[in-house]
């Protein structure tokens, strides 16, 4: 009986890093550039964002898909920012800024130490699941 209290308590844990995939449908409102400015844009992006490994408050590992690509991320919670390797160098850094609205951060990393470009990329965002 010990033993089936102690596996029901961690179910929870388990459970919630299964069930808490969110997928989010956005619009891109805008892009900016580096030296900041900015051009008017409407482009469609979808994003799902499943738990793969995460602590009780979220922090942790994430599966990240986007444009049909899939990444692994991290986030210091499950409200992000989640952060992702792009490969060669790119970097992207999903922010949610409210329940409606997000801001990507592309950025092109050299030698791991600065980014050579950069774009900030805002958007509105809808929870579909």
């Amino acid at each position: 009986m010990r033993i089936l209290s102690i596996l029901l308590m961690l179910l929870p844990f388990s459970a919630l890093a299964e069930g808490a995939r969110m997928v989010m449908d956005c619009q891109v409102t805008s892009r900016c550039d580096v030296d900041g400015t900015c051009v008017a844009a409407d482009v469609p992006v979808q994003f799902e964002l499943a738990p793969v490994s995460i602590d009780a408050d979220g922090a942790g590992t994430y599966s990240v898909t986007a444009m049909e690509e899939t990444y692994e991320a991290t986030a210091p919670s499950r409200a992000g920012p989640f952060v992702w390797d792009e490969g060669n160098g790119a970097r992207y850094t999903l922010t949610l800024t409210s329940e409606d609205t997000a801001i990507g951060l592309m950025q092109d990393i050299k030698n791991d130490t600065y980014a050579v470009d950069s774009k900030l990329i805002f958007m509105n965002c809808m929870v579909i699941l």
